[in-house]
């Protein structure tokens, strides 16, 4: 089956009950923009992103969530397992974490770009995806301090 796009994209950037939705397959769902301003001299130390899913139709479906340097998307690191999405109640899943670097070379440079984010997509094969919200934190160390910026997608676009 050929990829679907995603329909509102931009409903991604707020917990709002307001989703984008694709049937499946699906092509990218790119999120960038966060804003990040991590100090450049920062040493980061884990990424998590957190997406807030449901899916309609008979079982199960899943989506894979990975980070992107660009909004192309050119995909960095690894992608995370597929994350299995049942039923038409949203959970929030959280993928990454504050030491989980997805197998990516990541710094302040790349993380604070407006083209950095995550790009999602599924190839399943039934069933219809809902995404209302995307998040990533950035946790980094700073002089011996560890921090942590949080943002939700302002920008997104479907592939």
């Amino acid at each position: 089956a050929a990829a679907t796009a995603w329909t509102n994209p931009g409903n991604v950037t707020a917990d709002d009950a307001a989703d984008t939705t694709a049937a499946v397959p699906t092509d990218y769902l790119v999120t960038s923009g966060y804003g990040f301003t991590i100090p450049p001299l920062a040493t980061i130390l884990g990424v998590t992103v957190r997406v807030e899913a449901s899916e309609t139709g008979a079982g199960t479906s899943n989506y894979v969530p990975q980070l992107i340097s660009d909004t192309t998307p050119t995909l960095i690191g690894s992608p995370k397992t597929a994350v299995t999405v049942s039923g038409s109640t949203k959970v929030i899943s959280t993928n990454g974490g504050t030491a989980d670097l997805w197998s990516a070379a990541i710094t302040p440079g790349i993380v604070n770009a407006a083209e950095f984010g995550a790009a999602f997509w599924s190839t399943d094969t039934t069933n219809t995806l809902a995404i209302d919200f995307v998040t990533i934190a950035i946790e980094y160390a700073e002089a011996g301090e560890i921090l942590m910026a949080t943002a939700f997608a302002p920008m997104m676009k479907p592939l």
